[in-house]
Order: structure tokens, then sequence, then C-alpha cells
């Protein structure tokens, strides 16, 4: 096995390994989050089953997979990340599209 440092003759028959004063020191750990309560998003979806997006500029809809939506907005993880303002989309018409598709989107609410 070799050690990743040098190292220090001590007293007859010891040695001391020291780090190499020019490797860099490992990172902290990173913090646990408690099982019950793990940080996360307002809303998001990965589900095989597409939510549809209604633009009210009169684009045409659009059908994505993987998204994370904020009160604010929408960031489309598809295959093409797009970041879209929330008051870009006709909210009551992508909703209702949805609904009627039996697709869950709604926008985050405050907590209850």
């Amino acid at each position: 096995m070799i050690a990743t440092g040098w190292i220090q003759q001590s007293p007859p028959g010891r040695t001391q390994t020291r780090p190499n004063p020019t490797s860099q020191p490992e990172p902290p750990p990173l913090p646990a989050w408690p099982s019950s309560n793990p940080p996360q998003p307002d809303a998001a979806s990965e589900s095989g089953e597409p939510v549809t997006i209604v633009f009210n500029d009169g684009r045409l809809p659009e059908q994505i997979h993987n998204y994370l939506l904020t009160p604010t907005t929408l960031y489309i993880l598809d295959q093409h990340h797009q970041e879209i303002p929330i008051d870009h989309l006709d909210l009551v018409a992508t909703e209702k599209v949805n609904r009627d598709a039996g697709a869950d989107f709604s926008l985050p609410g405050p907590s209850r």
C-alpha cells in the first residue's frame, strides 16, 4: 500500500505518516437532512405522463415531462432545458387542459 504523503522517521523502529503539504484538504461532509423533512421544490414532476402548458401569447401549447414549478418560474428539465416565467403562461387554460387529461398541474400556493 502506498501512503499519500511523506514519512518522517520517529524514534528507532517507528514511522509516522503526515499529509503531503501540496495535497488538497478533504472537503467537509455534507449536512444530513432529517429523513422526514428533506428540502424540496414547491412542485416537480418526473413522471412519464406529459403535462401540457398553454402560453398566453398565442404560441402552440407544449407537452413536457420533467419540470420544476415555483411560484414565479416553470423550469423545464426535459431534453432542452428552459426557464419560463409563470406570467408567460395562461394558467387557467393550462390547469384546465391538464385536469381534463387527468394530469396533475397546479401552481404552488402558500404553505398550509
